[in-house]
């Protein structure tokens, strides 16, 4: 958690917008390379965060294919699970992040907070994959392209009747299956496992 508050109190200073737009137009390892290099914010520092780059012995940036191929199955995978959690479990973990570093968000810009951090994600898992030559299914293509655009809780919860801030209408039956249905304490340590292992940031 400390190191998603690390996370949060730099991504005020980060440049996201410019970021996204230019990862959309990366095609190859060269301008993979420099903009890896040369274009700080956060789509390049989830570039190396998520292990989907790295430096080969001539100090050459080159794609971790299967490591990209691994990130992009664990974000479609955790669009699914995150829904596990109300809406607004997520948006008050990150207005007490704010909190702790003596700044009051609104609920809004907590979720923009959320969502712009993913939106980086996924912008650098498919400039990686393009760039690399790794080969993602249709599904986790079209998962990434929707998060890219800054609307990931949206996503998460539009399996449901309602869209609200904090609500859960109902779980499909596969998330029954899958034991969703445990007592509530095992619920929240999956709740708590999730969020951590999902929105720290290793800065």
């Amino acid at each position: 958690m400390a190191q998603y508050k690390s996370y949060l109190s730099q991504n005020r200073r980060l440049r996201y917008g410019g970021q996204v737009q230019k990862g959309r137009n990366i095609r190859d390892i060269d301008t993979l390379r420099y903009f890896a290099e040369n274009e700080p914010g956060n789509v390049q520092m989830a570039l190396f965060q998520l292990d989907l780059v790295d430096y080969d012995d001539d100090a050459q940036i080159v794609v971790k294919k299967e490591s990209t191929k691994q990130a992009a199955a664990a974000k479609v995978k955790q669009t699914q699970a995150a829904a596990e959690a109300p809406r607004s479990y997520y948006v008050k973990e990150v207005q007490n992040q704010a909190a702790a570093s003596g700044r009051l968000i609104s609920p809004r810009t907590a979720e923009q907070r959320i969502n712009r951090a993913e939106a980086a994600e996924a912008v650098a898992i498919l400039i990686a994959a393009r760039s690399g030559g790794v080969r993602l299914t249709p599904a986790q293509t079209e998962r990434l392209e929707k998060i890219s655009t800054g609307g990931y809780l949206d996503i998460v919860y539009s399996q449901y009747k309602s869209g609200e801030r904090g609500t859960l209408a109902g779980p499909k039956a596969k998330q029954r299956r899958a034991g969703l249905d445990a007592t509530p304490a095992a619920r929240e340590d999956r709740r708590r496992d999730f969020y951590q292992n999902v929105m720290r940031r290793r800065i």
